[in-house]
């Protein structure tokens, strides 16, 4: 992703981040329920990319159940990570691939 157009989607972010807060702190009577209210919101952020990954990683096993580099069998359904080809895009079918564990780790330790 190129740096404008990261400055782009940070300064929209912000903006979005500082109304969430700001109406956090207006419908919350204390720390304690702002910290609630922030956690359970945190949560289905992190839940809805969780069902984006879930539903490309299994089309992705029901067209091929191998590993995209070593071509290992990746049955049964378990020990095997959803990789993104482009870090700076979202998760998409075509932008993924399925990978063993082994082959995962030596995938980003290559970038370290």
């Amino acid at each position: 992703m190129n740096k404008c157009l990261d400055e782009k989607i940070k300064e929209k972010s912000d903006k979005i981040l500082e109304l969430v807060r700001n109406e956090i702190k207006n419908i919350s009577q204390d720390e304690d329920e702002q910290f609630k209210i922030n956690r359970w919101i945190f949560a289905r952020l992190q839940g809805d990319e969780r069902i984006v990954k879930e539903k490309i990683k299994k089309e992705l096993y029901g067209e091929s159940p191998n590993c995209n580099m070593c071509k290992k069998d990746l049955r049964p359904k378990s020990g095997f990570h959803i990789h993104k080809l482009d870090q700076n895009r979202g998760y998409s079918k075509d932008n993924c691939v399925l990978l063993c564990v082994e082959c995962h780790k030596k995938c980003h330790h290559k970038k370290k």
